[in-house]
């Protein structure tokens, strides 16, 4: 099974794949099912200072970010990472078919 991971980010962070015993970590990140997205869990940030702990937080928890256009969440650990707001390796996830991932850590 895949681990959890950072779908997409608009003013929120959307997880996918949480299982039972990793919604207590998330708790502890004032994250809640979405009401808007069901099928995610969602991490209200309050400005990007706080969005980069946040992505902190996540990667400590080995926490997977997805890759993808438009901005997608490894592009914006990247760049965070290249400002010198974040350190150290992530997890990049990726598809090439929807039942195909493959993860990097890069």
């Amino acid at each position: 099974m895949i681990n959890p991971y950072v779908v997409f980010v608009t003013d929120k962070i959307y997880i996918k794949n949480v299982t039972k015993s990793f919604e207590t970590k998330l708790l502890e990140l004032e994250a809640s099912i979405d009401s808007d997205y069901p099928e995610y869990w969602s991490i209200p940030y309050s400005d990007t200072e706080d969005k980069i702990e946040k992505f902190i937080k996540l990667n400590d928890l080995d926490v997977y970010f997805s890759a993808g256009k438009d901005w997608s969440p490894s592009e914006q650990f990247e760049e965070y990472r290249e400002k010198g707001k974040i350190k150290g390796k992530y997890k990049k996830i990726s598809w090439s078919s929807p039942s195909k991932s493959t993860i990097k850590e890069i």
